[in-house]
């Protein structure tokens, strides 16, 4: 009995890891290159394509995992930021951010997004409706 109870808690505490490492993302050196300001983020998938295209990610030389197109939302919620970075699964209905120090997408636990789907890739956030606050 003792043995199985071992089984299942080295089980669930592989399985929370794997979630954990796949929500936080790598640090993606050659994105922090790539993040610029942006006005508006592509609302749909035709636009994000296109957006897409025009950045280019896939022509950067890069050492990341994947190098994908992302327009999200920065630290501060202050401003969108278009930026080439590794794509990772976004958990809770929260917004991506890209974080400058860390040169990364995660997610911003601090807000809350009811439109999102409570898990999706982080290069899709056309699915989310996100408001941004401008401070002058």
């Amino acid at each position: 009995m003792a043995l199985q109870y071992f089984k299942v808690v080295i089980a669930a505490s592989a399985c929370l890891f794997d979630v954990k490492v796949s929500v936080i993302g790598e640090e993606c050196t050659e994105s922090q290159s790539t993040a610029k300001a942006f006005q508006v983020c592509p609302k749909t998938a035709a636009e994000w394509a296109t957006a897409a295209s025009k950045k280019g990610c896939h022509h950067i030389k890069n050492s990341c995992e994947s190098f994908e197109y992302h327009c999200v939302i920065n630290t501060w919620q202050n401003e969108t930021i278009e930026v080439c970075s590794n794509v990772i699964n976004i958990v809770g209905k929260v917004c991506a951010e890209y974080s400058f120090g860390g040169r990364r997408i995660q997610r911003n636990r601090d807000t809350k997004c009811p439109t999102c789907p409570f898990v999706y890739k982080s290069n899709e956030t056309y699915k989310c409706t996100f408001k941004i606050t401008l401070t002058c």
